[in-house]
């Protein structure tokens, strides 16, 4: 019989990571800061991302691990309330393009 407990299992981001594959954070802004302190690292350059709660304790690299091919892309609406304020240390790192409000007279040009 299998053994009984708890069993590491990779993130659809990690897998993302390893496969090359395009990754978007819709509204980045609602997640924890912890969070978003945590994949700061994935807009370095080289990326990188240390996966602590790995068994292997694996650390995955530009290249070894994160598939050159990946790319991340995150949306945040800074106009709804309790949202976490994006650091200057990731604002930085990460290409930004600013939209203006739709206003309702273009939304129902697409309905």
């Amino acid at each position: 019989s299998a053994a009984k407990g708890f069993q590491f299992v990779e993130s659809a981001l990690v897998r993302a990571l390893r496969r090359g594959d395009w990754v978007l954070l819709d509204n980045l802004s609602a997640a924890p800061p912890d969070v978003i302190e945590r994949i700061l690292s994935l807009a370095e350059s080289p990326q990188k991302l240390h996966l602590f709660e790995s068994p292997r304790n694996e650390k995955l690299i530009s290249g070894k691990g994160i598939n050159p091919e990946f790319r991340l892309f995150a949306t945040v609406n800074s106009t709804r309330h309790k949202q976490t304020q994006l650091s200057a240390a990731f604002l930085n790192r990460v290409i930004n393009v600013w939209l203006p409000a739709l206003d309702h007279d273009a939304v129902n040009v697409f309905q």
